[in-house]
């Protein structure tokens, strides 16, 4: 019973790391740039940026009640109730209740549109004109923050939108706010900042708006090649492995030498096999019942995750979600079809737009972070949420604390990462992708050096390549201020 509440417990600490919240407001100055584009930046994910009753007294966020107090409140009287009634039975359902009340606000209906009356803020003009915009340091704001210094409040534009949304109708959004952004500026194209979610949403605007008003578009630690986590949690793939265990234990908490060495102590005592066959016996019980209570209630019909899902997994995954239950969802998969085709085009259109419609692509993805054990391709590189793989648009990439097998690694390729992790020769753009180590996603905060290498690649005269400047080779290292490093190891 000891270890069953053990893994219990495990269970919902590895689940609450996922849950990042940005929120914070500061000003910023304004100091124009003659002869830019003007900037357009899509937001990814923003689990506050919905809201319940949107307008009225009532507004509140989507996840209303989702807070490290409710997280450790519902724990604690999970524990309580499962040894009370010495039942795990009775402690999962009080969490399952908890993270139901909590998750159900961003619910969708069979057509995929939101369940509730929500909302969300949108800046319609250049943000310089309002007077109460919420710059912050970090993730999109913080790249707000940065163009509007560097190029004036007058000439960036955000693109704030409901990220459950099917991209096809964000895609119609984006339109607008483009042709806005060239209508009140006289530039004839924008430069697109495509953040996380924002990916496969300028993806959808391309294969709906074609490019031609697009000069340069940047994919930050994006989503435009899909997310594996999304197809595998979508085929019912929930399992853990020592290895997976391990490498997100060690990642998390293995900072110290010392605290190193202990990590890897345990592992060779086997403790991470021990843990990881408790924690998928729990797993295996109750999957089905999270499934059921939360995945498929909340979530199996938010038409942005099924733009995620990688082409290849894509009949899985509609038969684990939806068979057997007849034609109830036909409507809704129609919809996922239309998705589907997209991205299996993707390559093609994105090659096409580069080649044949001038559009400036650059990519930059993080790696050398460890996921969340709890599906089976969480052994892979990425940066705690996504694959390095699909962010960079087809790199081949390493596990996790390994390296590229030496018939990679001595093939001669240019595109090799110095710690020997990524073969970066086959991605969709191979000379204008960067890997930036121990850089977190979307982390291009304002004021770091990060964010300078942002400007450098809207700013730069024509493409900028990995080859350009010397500062930014294809390959480089971030510390805890974004500070950038070209001593890769």
């Amino acid at each position: 019973m000891k270890k069953r509440f053990v893994s219990l417990g495990l269970c919902v600490a590895i689940i609450t790391c996922l849950l990042r919240v940005p929120v914070s407001a500061a000003s910023s100055e304004q100091t124009g740039r003659d002869g830019a584009c003007p900037v357009v930046i899509v937001r990814g994910v923003d689990l506050n940026g919905i809201y319940l009753d949107f307008g009225k007294k009532s507004q509140r966020s989507c996840i209303d009640g989702l807070n490290a107090a409710g997280i450790v409140k519902t724990l604690f009287a999970a524990l309580a109730k499962g040894l009370f009634n010495m039942s795990m039975d009775s402690a999962v359902d009080v969490i399952l209740k908890y993270a139901g009340g909590v998750l159900k606000g961003l619910s969708c209906d069979s057509e995929g549109d939101s369940v509730f009356d929500v909302g969300y803020y949108e800046y319609e003009n250049a943000v310089g004109t309002y007077e109460s915009f919420p710059y912050a340091d970090g993730n999109e704001m913080g790249i707000i923050k940065s163009a509007v210094e560097h190029y004036g409040g007058e000439n960036v534009y955000y693109v704030n939108y409901d990220w459950r949304a099917d991209p096809r109708d964000v895609a119609d959004l984006i339109a607008e706010y483009i042709d806005r952004a060239i209508a009140q500026t006289g530039s004839p194209k924008v430069n697109l900042v495509s953040a996380s979610m924002g990916g496969v949403m300028t993806v959808a605007y391309i294969a709906e708006y074609g490019c031609a008003k697009l000069n340069k578009c940047v994919f930050l630690s994006s989503t435009f090649y899909g997310a594996k986590v999304v197809s595998e949690l979508f085929q019912g793939k929930v399992e853990t492995s020592p290895r997976s265990l391990y490498n997100f234990v060690l990642c998390n908490m293995g900072k110290g030498s010392a605290s190193r060495f202990i990590i890897k102590g345990l592992e060779r005592v086997g403790i991470f096999n021990a843990v990881s066959a408790g924690l998928n016996k729990f797993l295996s019980r109750y999957k089905q019942l999270f499934y059921d209570e939360i995945l498929k209630e909340c979530f199996c019909h938010t038409l942005s995750f099924w733009s995620l899902v990688l082409p290849e997994d894509y009949d899985d995954c509609v038969s684990f979600l939806f068979g057997g239950e007849g034609g109830a969802n036909d409507a809704f998969t129609a919809k996922t079809d239309a998705l589907r085709l997209m991205m299996e085009g993707r390559d093609a259109l994105l090659k096409d737009a580069a080649e044949n419609g001038g559009v400036i692509f650059s990519v930059v993805t993080t790696y050398n972070s460890a996921h969340v054990p709890l599906y089976p391709s969480a052994v892979l590189n990425g940066d705690n949420g996504l694959e390095t793989a699909y962010m960079s648009g087809g790199a081949k990439v390493a596990d996790y604390g390994e390296k590229l097998p030496d018939e990679i690694l001595n093939g001669g390729s240019e595109h090799i990462s110095p710690d020997g992790v990524i073969d970066a020769s086959d991605c969709l753009f191979r000379n204008s992708t960067w890997f930036i180590k121990d850089g977190p996603h979307v982390g291009f905060n304002y004021g770091t050096e990060c964010s300078d290498f942002l400007l450098w690649m809207l700013d730069y005269d024509g493409q900028a390549t990995v080859f350009s400047d010397g500062r930014y080779p294809q390959f480089m290292r971030a510390d805890k201020e974004l500070a950038l490093y070209t001593d890769v190891r």
